[in-house]
């Protein structure tokens, strides 16, 4: 039985709401805008950020105007090769997006925040003018987005105004794709959900394939990995250029054509109405999409009370009810992992001390969400695993261990705190439950931090361990590189931290503010990852100048470990400090 949704009539039509709601909505998100950009400016102008505003000035200015100095240098693209990579990366970017919804636990409604979901999704408003609001207030993302992408295609330019519509346009219907993978994969059973993660799976997994094929075949078998760093670009755009996925990006065809016109013809009129087409086209397909989720909903949630009828019915007769009868998931979950089980790992003499029990229990509850997330967290670690033991596995013979530490330093620094946000980053709209706990700070942010670093470290140490077995290993080495890694761990979840809360922003936040702290961020590690392995060589020729023999390997182990531990505590004291002054009432930002 088809169930007749608040989207369509009772006919199966779409319905639109009127221009006058759609103006509303609209008036909403430029009042929005207008309220964020007020709130920036304030918070640009602020002294507590004085730091902040510099950096992103500074960045800003040096982005736009060494991209344009120094990208303008070089040899323009190939027009036709340049099309080809802007269809085929937004299938990729796709692709990607897909993967993670698929495998993604959350079932967002059009990422509504809990004040649009409560005012707006219950309001007298169709689905389709809500579809189209939520385009409209990502588009301000997708304007940045753009800007930085024509600074970066600034040599390619033909027609600047044209390439700018076609890059905004393209972007836009990226988003729209995203919403839709997400309405798609919503209310689905957990068999079809199976048969989607299998698919997906598959796909990703030939996708991956073809890339790796073509590195084979173009790099040399023996090569450094930096060859093979290299050629991986070469081979990304050789997929991109694809057969199947210029199939599969007809989508953006008519956009990446208009992003590459060199004059005005009837041809470009032509392409202009097509990608100004394409957006109605997937808001659409949106609104489709949107209203059979809901069905799906309604016929799942009806079942669902009727099975918990039955069972009612059946244990009044004497029965039992089953775990499938509806039943909530907290009555038959495990209780491997409830605070009072997970205390028992931790020794008595820590649980009886005043700061050991803080910590414990702060520590218990990021132990419960690890349990519901654990297949995500495992999957998200075990391709890094596999790329930073491929220097060993394609035979590489100069400096293996080179690479291979390299990429558990960049892994830890630059996926891991993303898959593991299980801290501050994640209780942004707990923060004042978490501040009226009788918790000291120093518990609270150890507390916060011990799972994360737990999963990371024994990320390293495994790679460590397996890398050791296949090529040798000296006891200083032993000694030195699990210790530098770990501390190194603690550096970049402490820093992550601290700059969420003097800087903290909602989980899906976007923006430019967003994406100049994801930019800098991004800079800021390899900064000072890569002057972290200066000052370490440095060190070692220094001490290799003063002694020789067991004495200077001792004395560089040892100062080595000393100074790294030393900036990781003190990275921890400053989010300890971050963590005291943070402020509900300035600090926290509207969704």
């Amino acid at each position: 039985m088809t169930v007749p949704s608040p989207t369509v009539d009772h006919h199966g039509a779409l319905l639109w709401d009127g221009t006058s709601r759609l103006a509303d909505l609209l008036w909403l998100v430029g009042r929005r805008v207008r309220f964020r950009a007020s709130r920036l400016i304030e918070r640009i102008r602020s002294p507590r950020r004085m730091l902040a505003t510099t950096t992103m000035i500074a960045f800003l200015a040096l982005y736009f105007i060494g991209g344009v100095v120094v990208l303008s240098r070089r040899e323009p693209a190939d027009p036709a090769r340049l099309q080809l990579w802007l269809s085929g990366g937004m299938v990729i970017y796709a692709i990607y997006h897909l993967t993670k919804c698929v495998w993604s636990s959350k079932s967002e409604d059009l990422e509504f925040s809990a004040a649009e979901a409560l005012w707006l999704a219950g309001g007298p408003f169709r689905r389709s003018s809500l579809a189209v609001y939520h385009l409209a207030d990502v588009s301000m993302a997708s304007l940045a987005k753009t800007a930085l992408l024509c600074v970066a295609l600034w040599v390619d330019l033909r027609q600047p105004l044209l390439t700018a519509l076609a890059l905004f346009t393209g972007l836009m219907v990226l988003e729209t794709l995203r919403a839709i993978m997400m309405r798609c994969l919503a209310n689905r059973s957990q068999r079809s959900l199976m048969f989607w993660r299998m698919w997906v799976t598959a796909l990703a997994a030939t996708v991956a394939f073809f890339v790796l094929a073509r590195l084979a075949e173009t790099t040399p078998a023996g090569s450094p990995a930096l060859v093979y760093v290299l050629n991986s670009f070469s081979a990304i755009g050789d997929l991109a250029s694809s057969t199947a996925i210029q199939w599969a990006g007809l989508p953006w065809w008519c956009v990446s054509k208009l992003a590459i016109v060199n004059v005005w013809t009837w041809q470009t009129v032509l392409l202009l109405a097509g990608t100004l087409a394409v957006l109605p086209a997937a808001v659409l397909l949106l609104v489709i999409v949107d209203r059979s989720a809901i069905e799906r909903g309604v016929r799942h949630e009806r079942q669902r009370l009727l099975n918990i009828k039955n069972a009612k019915l059946a244990i009044d007769d004497g029965g039992f009810a089953s775990p499938c009868d509806g039943i909530p998931a907290a009555a038959t979950m495990s209780r491997r992992w409830t605070v009072g089980r997970w205390c028992g790992i931790v020794p008595a003499w820590v649980r009886r001390s005043h700061w050991g029990r803080q910590w414990v229990t702060i520590a218990s509850r990021q132990a419960i969400s690890i349990r519901r997330y654990r297949a995500e967290i495992l999957g998200t670690l075990l391709l890094p695993a596999l790329l930073c033991l491929s220097p060993i596995v394609l035979n590489d013979r100069h400096h293996p261990w080179l690479f291979v530490l390299g990429g558990i330093a960049m892994c830890t620094s630059l996926l891991a705190p993303p898959a593991l946000r299980l801290d501050f980053r994640r209780d942004l709209k707990r923060m004042a439950l978490l501040k009226s706990l009788p918790v000291s700070p120093s518990a609270m942010v150890i507390g916060q931090l011990t799972w994360p670093l737990v999963i990371t470290i024994a990320f390293q140490w495994t790679v460590l361990i397996i890398a050791a077995n296949l090529l040798g290993f000296s006891w200083s080495g032993a000694v030195l590189w699990p210790a530098l890694l770990a501390a190194w761990a603690v550096f970049t979840f402490a820093s992550e931290n601290a700059m969420f809360l003097v800087y903290p922003h909602h989980e899906r936040a976007q923006g430019i503010a967003v994406m100049i702290r994801t930019k800098l961020a991004f800079v800021g590690k390899a900064i000072i990852l890569m002057t972290a392995i200066a000052l370490l060589m440095a060190w070692a020729m220094l001490t290799r100048s003063l002694w020789s023999g067991p004495i200077q390997i001792v004395t560089f182990v040892t100062g080595a470990v000393t100074a790294a531990w030393s900036i990781a505590m003190m990275a921890l004291w400053t989010t300890r400090r971050a963590w005291v002054r943070f402020d509900l009432t300035d600090d926290v930002p509207p969704e």
